[in-house]
């Protein structure tokens, strides 16, 4: 998994399930969103951009920057960009590597004291790493940025198939305690350039064996997890790290320092997210908030050689969908990034699958629980040997739903209500395309004969897995009592 380039939209939001319920309006949970694109700061990074992203850039609360990137831009756009983030009531993050020198395994540094502690032979992670990254930032933004994001700083040391070269001969200094250490290191000095600064750690899960916390060892889901080892410092032999024991060690070390994680951010993409998937991520979202640590998942798709912008779009919001309805993961954020070479059109909001569009059209599927994300969907047919038929789903949502059936009018206009039905009798192809969605079970038949005077207009509501809005699905009042 590569992790140079990202487009980060962090949406925080609180999805309330809720039982079945008549038509109403849902609550609107608070929504907090970040957008990164660094792949192409130099288009985004000017006070004039926005003009290309409105919606987004009017939900957005925090823009996210990687600090490679500076050179696309002069300090005189950062700095003008960043007044107008201040102006509009904004704030700034920045993503890092956090070990800078993560080659640290490669000899030819080693004699290198900006590299290597010369008195110890050991690598100064933090310190170096604290030095390059906090000069290029600084010279860009001055100090006064909001948050600091830290990639995978413990797999670019410890992740050999990555970094495979003298890694094999490392000293046994060279562990997670030492790591953990030089990790305080690095935000110490960081914190010392940037005073009001807030720290993240983001992992790349799927690379990482994880103990669930029900004591069961899952593997890494792309099979680098055992290439992931240290040396173990009691007995001098390798051992396999396991990313509970890896965010346990760092916590316990950053906040002996007197500092904390904002957040933990899960890189996991909706590939690698099967039924063992599910377990663990909801797994390392119970060990996050049981250290008090927020968690943000990052739902997004890896598209490999051949993936589209509106395969990207169609996934990631899959993943949004099932994370917050199905799976209800209970995390605090939702991010959406591409490090891929899809979506093609990154800034204009008004293309179809772009980057902006696919952040903004989540976030509003979030924030509204309503169309055009996850609104439930569905078509009255007619009556058929006196049933009402149909069907109805909520979209992206492989679940059947109910819906409640009105007589004389909608729920909203005086109608009276006639029952809930369960809409999960097998449904073909068409209706799964038509709900976004690979369910097989959306179809209902209601029996509507004498039950009511003849020619009592019949009207149905699809009620909302997610406890949104109960559309009227379309031919209510067509169709009458025979």
């Amino acid at each position: 998994m590569g992790f140079l380039y990202r487009f980060i939209l962090l949406i925080s939001a609180v999805i309330a399930l809720q039982g079945l319920v008549q038509a109403q309006t849902p609550p609107r949970p608070a929504v907090a969103m970040w957008l990164g694109p660094p792949r192409a700061d130099s288009a985004f990074v000017d006070p004039a951009s926005p003009a290309y992203w409105p919606e987004t850039y009017n939900a957005m609360s925090v823009y996210k920057a990687y600090y490679t990137q500076g050179d696309s831009y002069t300090s005189g756009q950062a700095q003008a960009f960043l007044s107008k983030l201040r102006t509009d009531n904004k704030k700034l993050a920045i993503e890092v590597g956090g070990f800078y020198p993560a080659f640290v395994c490669q000899s030819n540094h080693r004699l290198d004291p900006y590299f290597y502690n010369q008195a110890t032979m050991l690598p100064r992670l933090g310190a170096a790493g604290a030095d390059a990254e906090g000069s290029e930032i600084a010279s860009k933004f001055g100090t006064a940025i909001d948050y600091l994001v830290i990639d995978g700083p413990f797999a670019r040391i410890f992740d050999h198939t990555s970094y495979p070269n003298d890694c094999q001969t490392l000293s046994q200094g060279v562990n997670l305690e030492f790591a953990v250490n030089e990790l305080v290191t690095y935000m110490q000095a960081m914190r010392q350039r940037f005073p009001a600064v807030k720290f993240a750690l983001l992992t790349n899960f799927p690379n990482w064996n994880f103990t669930t916390p029900g004591g069961a060892q899952t593997q890494s889901t792309t099979g680098v997890g055992t290439s992931i080892w240290d040396i173990n410092p009691q007995n001098g032999s390798t051992r396999i790290l396991d990313y509970r024991d890896v965010l346990n060690a760092a916590k316990n070390a950053v906040s002996s320092a007197g500092m904390q994680f904002e957040m933990l951010q899960i890189d996991n993409p909706y590939n690698y997210v099967d039924e063992t998937g599910w377990q663990r991520i909801s797994g390392l979202v119970s060990q996050a908030q049981g250290l008090g640590i927020q968690t943000g998942l990052i739902t997004n798709w890896e598209p490999g050689q051949s993936g589209t912008s509106q395969q990207f779009y169609d996934q990631s919001v899959a993943y949004s969908s099932a994370a917050s309805n199905t799976r209800t993961i209970p995390v605090n954020a939702h991010i959406v990034q591409s490090w891929y070479t899809v979506p093609t059109e990154l800034r204009l909001e008004s293309t179809p699958y772009s980057m902006t569009a696919t952040s903004r059209d989540i976030w509003f599927g979030l924030r509204n629980y309503n169309e055009p994300i996850f609104g439930v969907t569905g078509y009255i047919d007619g009556i058929a040997n006196g049933n009402l038929v149909g069907w109805a789903c909520g979209k992206y949502n492989t679940s059947s739903i109910y819906v409640h059936l009105f007589v004389g009018g909608p729920a909203t206009s005086g109608g009276t209500f006639a029952g809930a039905y369960f809409a999960n009798a097998s449904s073909e192809a068409a209706v799964a395309t038509a709900c976004k969605s690979t369910g097989t079970q959306y179809r209902f038949q209601i029996p509507v004969t004498n039950r009511w005077p003849v020619g009592t207009a019949l009207y149905l509501h699809g009620i909302s897995p997610i406890a949104g809005f109960n559309n009227l699905l379309p031919g209510s009042g067509s169709y009458v009592s025979p």
